[in-house]
């Protein structure tokens, strides 16, 4: 069965919470996100997630928090944002705050 992963920023709704309502910011990161999702076994009756909160400081982005389903999930999605550079200035004052969800179909 195909592994298919769902890229839900929740950023329209979460990063107006935290101050940084930014559709840009979303838009640049979903495009960045290409994750091979191989060697992840998906929940196939809940969806997995990683919820992210962070900063971007110098184009870099800064992990402040994490939640995720699973171990794996967490560290893939960690080391992709970790190594993505973002293009825009964006306010390093400001959390944002996405949420990933990963569903097997």
């Amino acid at each position: 069965m195909k592994k298919i992963a769902i890229l839900l920023m929740m950023g329209f709704y979460s990063l107006s919470s935290f101050g940084g309502n930014n559709p840009g910011l979303v838009e640049e990161i979903s495009s960045g996100m290409n994750l091979d999702l191989s060697t992840i076994v998906l929940d196939k009756y809940e969806a997995d997630f990683v919820e992210v909160t962070f900063t971007v400081v110098n184009g870099e982005i800064k992990i402040r928090g994490l939640r995720a389903t699973q171990y794996e999930l967490r560290m893939l999605v960690v080391k992709k944002l970790v190594t993505m550079k973002i293009e825009s200035d964006y306010d390093e004052e400001t959390i944002y705050k996405c949420k990933f969800t990963f569903e097997k179909i």
